[in-house]
C-alpha cells in the first residue's frame, strides 16, 4: 500500500519536474525565435546596404563621375575650369 502511494507520489512529482522543464523550454524557444527573426532582419538590411555601398564603389570608380560629383556638392573645379553660379530669380 505505502509501495503504491509511494511509486504515485513520485510519479506526480517527475510529471511536475518534466511539466516544467518544458514549459521552460518552450519559453526559451519563443525567445530565440524572436531573436533569430530579429538577426535575420539585421542581416537583410545590411546586406542591402552592402549592395548600395559595392554601387556607389563601382559608380565612384569613373573618374568622370566623380568629377561631377564633387562639382556639385563642393564647388570643385579642374584647373583651367571656371566655375559659374547660377541663382534662381525668387
Amino acid at each position: 500500500m505505502i509501495t503504491k502511494k509511494l511509486i504515485g507520489l513520485l510519479f506526480l512529482i517527475l510529471t511536475g519536474f518534466l511539466s516544467w522543464q518544458v514549459y521552460k523550454l518552450y519559453g526559451q524557444k519563443a525567445r530565440l525565435s524572436d531573436k533569430v527573426e530579429k538577426l535575420e532582419k539585421e542581416t537583410a538590411a545590411l546586406f542591402q546596404e552592402n549592395q548600395e555601398v559595392a554601387q556607389n564603389i563601382e559608380y565612384y570608380k569613373n573618374p568622370e563621375n566623380l568629377a561631377k560629383e564633387l562639382k556639385s556638392k563642393f564647388d570643385y573645379k579642374r584647373p583651367g575650369e571656371e566655375l559659374y553660379i547660377i541663382v534662381p530669380k525668387k
